[in-house]
């Protein structure tokens, strides 16, 4: 099971998928992945951008790795991080072996290149651990040239039962 949340409202899907993965993990659903933290930090720079590593086991701590490079005031570069983004990955994908869920914050650019957490997914779906995944309406067309029929839109709302049931746990 591949499904994927697409919402217009910038940090919305981090929101979102942050809380679920909280929520998810006090019911000791073993949720591996990694949801996205913005700490804000000055006028002329919009943040400071954080993945939070989750492990499988629900009681055990998430490593928290910043993706975001402070580039100075003007700079055009994109603030991206993409060996961080990839240590981060690393770390998913290692931690896949037994999770009932995985959750990751974005498919995007790096995704559609082919790294980033595009191995993680697949790794995942081979292993028969259901995905959850954000894609934004720019990235959302990259994602699904990746997922073909397999992906699944999940409206916001309805996620954490979307979850639930592809973790096996539908009941509670």
């Amino acid at each position: 099971m591949l499904g994927y949340i697409c919402v217009e409202e910038r940090g919305e899907a981090d929101r979102i998928l942050t809380a679920l993965a909280a929520r998810l993990r006090a019911r000791l659903v073993r949720v591996a992945g990694a949801v996205q933290t913005n700490d804000p930090w000055r006028d002329d720079m919009p943040c400071d951008m954080n993945l939070h590593v989750l492990p499988a086991d629900p009681e055990g701590e998430a490593e928290v790795i910043r993706i975001s490079e402070r580039l100075g005031k003007g700079a055009e570069a994109c603030r991206l991080d993409i060996g961080a983004l990839e240590e981060a990955a690393a770390l998913v994908e290692a931690r896949i072996a037994g999770a009932e869920l995985l959750i990751l914050n974005k498919f995007g650019k790096r995704e559609a290149a082919g790294g980033g957490f595009r191995a993680a997914v697949a790794r995942a779906l081979e292993a028969g651990v259901p995905v959850l995944i954000a894609a934004g309406p720019v990235d959302s067309i990259g994602f699904l040239d990746f997922a073909g029929d397999m992906a699944e839109r999940v409206a916001p709302e309805a996620a954490e039962a979307w979850a639930l049931a592809a973790a096996g746990r539908a009941g509670g």
